[in-house]
């Protein structure tokens, strides 16, 4: 696992440090030395293994930290926003580092991110998560052209979206308001005081109120009515006998 404050060793060299997992697994010292100094010629840090962490940037720092996670040759890495605390321009250098190494390792890289441009830019496939859900998976360039849901096409830039007169009542209609039920489909919505029907008016394709039933007794809205939140709610129970004969 590659941390995002490096999460180094100051008491140690550089060598030392990518050392530590391969002597935590008892190798020998001779593989040791062998693995550390190819591990820090592909991060490009050779001749710097006698150095200590306070004598490196942030940029090296961080290098170190990643050739300490891939010394040992993990099948998968996770990555926890490892460019998070660095400059942008130092992030765009390591975003190309990362990628050259994870080419070389051929390991699984694991990188979580919040940044939409170094997601687009490092994956190869994207979990797009929204509150601890999976919004959609696929590749950089299905998640841009083709999200499946509102939030993945606004997470990835609202360039791609378009605002309409009538996305509040669409979004009562397939159930995504913030509070109250899921609105049934038009074909179940009968009215219950058996009042004279009425051919309904569909709001996503028209911006009028739909015609709700009234009962002729009680005068009020008896099946599901139209609320000033977008939400469905029901408001008065089903007529009797005799309401339905008035």
């Amino acid at each position: 696992m590659l941390f995002q404050n490096y999460a180094l060793f100051p008491h140690m060299t550089v060598a030392q440090n990518v050392a530590y997992p391969l002597r935590e697994r008892r190798m020998s010292k001779e593989l040791i030395a062998q693995k550390v100094a190819a591990v820090l010629e592909l991060v490009q840090l050779t001749g710097r293994d006698d150095h200590y962490p306070t004598q490196l940037s942030g940029g090296q720092q961080q290098r170190v930290a990643l050739a300490r996670a891939i010394v040992f040759d993990p099948k998968a890495l996770l990555l926890d926003e490892p460019l998070g605390a660095l400059d942008r321009n130092l992030r765009g250098a390591l975003q190309a580092e990362i990628r050259r190494i994870h080419r070389e390792v051929g390991s699984t890289f694991v990188f979580v991110t919040h940044d939409q441009e170094e997601a687009m830019n490092l994956s190869d496939r994207i979990a797009l998560f929204n509150q601890g859900h999976i919004e959609q998976v696929g590749s950089p360039e299905e998640l841009y052209r083709r999200p499946e849901t509102l939030f993945t096409a606004r997470f990835l830039g609202d360039s791609n979206v378009f605002e309409l007169a009538g996305e509040r009542m669409a979004h009562a209609w397939a159930g995504r308001t913030a509070s109250g039920p899921s609105i049934p489909p038009p074909s179940r919505r009968i009215p219950a005081c058996g009042a004279r029907r009425r051919s309904w008016c569909d709001p996503r394709t028209s911006g009028s109120r739909p015609w709700v039933p009234r009962c002729r007794r009680m005068r009020t809205r008896s099946a599901h009515a139209w609320s000033t939140s977008n939400t469905w709610a029901r408001t008065a129970p089903p007529c009797s006998p005799s309401a339905r004969q008035a």
